[in-house]
């Protein structure tokens, strides 16, 4: 299938560098390009150009968002050897280096969690966790997607599927925003209801005549499901 370099840009452009994270939402408008859009391949980067983290602003947080996005939205996402543990590399063949542990010499083996950094670690869990959520939620992978927020730096969307519901919320600015949407249309989300956040880094936000509205910390993603 093809690699979704049209969203690849936008996706480097909000989360590592920064710029606004509506570039992700004008690119996902023009799906209706594609015959199937469903089976493109989503990507922080590859084998032959610069790492995520290489990127001027790059940051830890920056790259949890971009991996949690790409594990939320539509595509097959593809994870790039290393990006679990945010390494750096520029061009090639630096973004090619070993992944250490299990090469002779290695001084030290992050396959395990000892032989990680504290940040190395803070990624590594990160992105198991969506795993373990795109597992769990089918609609994660397969579900029909609806936009529901479109401001400079929050963007939210829901994947539905049968009776599964998924809320995904990013603010990727830098100071905590308010964000104000409704999710009436979604039935799978009643009324007056409480959700919470899958990934346990918000609190739980209420749901009030099919209103979402409740401030949200800087650089942060919430994936959020009925309570």
């Amino acid at each position: 299938t093809l690699y979704d370099f049209g969203l690849f840009y936008p996706i480097r452009n909000a989360f590592a560098k920064g710029e606004s994270i509506r570039q992700i939402s004008q690119m996902l408008s023009r799906d209706w390009i594609y015959p199937n859009p469903n089976v493109l391949t989503t990507f922080l980067g590859v084998h032959d150009m610069e790492r995520f983290m290489h990127e001027k602003g790059a940051t830890i947080d920056g790259l949890k968002l971009a991996q949690t996005f790409i594990m939320t939205t539509r595509g097959k996402p593809l994870l790039y050897y290393g990006d679990e543990i945010a390494m750096p590399g520029g061009g090639d063949p630096d973004n090619r280096r070993d992944f250490p542990g299990g090469f002779p010499g290695d001084t030290r083996n992050a396959f395990e969690a000892s032989g990680r950094t504290a940040d190395e670690n803070n990624v590594w869990n990160h992105l198991a966790k969506l795993g373990q959520l795109r597992q769990k939620y089918g609609a994660l992978r397969t579900g029909k997607s609806l936009d529901l927020l479109d401001e400079d730096q929050q963007m939210a969307y829901a994947r539905v599927l049968n009776n599964q519901a998924v809320l995904m919320i990013f603010n990727n600015d830098t100071k905590p925003a308010e964000v104000k949407f409704d999710v009436s249309m979604i039935k799978l989300i009643p009324a007056n209801s409480t959700m919470k956040d899958e990934l346990g880094k918000i609190s739980d936000i209420k749901i009030e005549n099919g209103k979402v509205k409740f401030m949200m910390p800087a650089r942060t993603a919430g994936i959020f499901t009925v309570k």
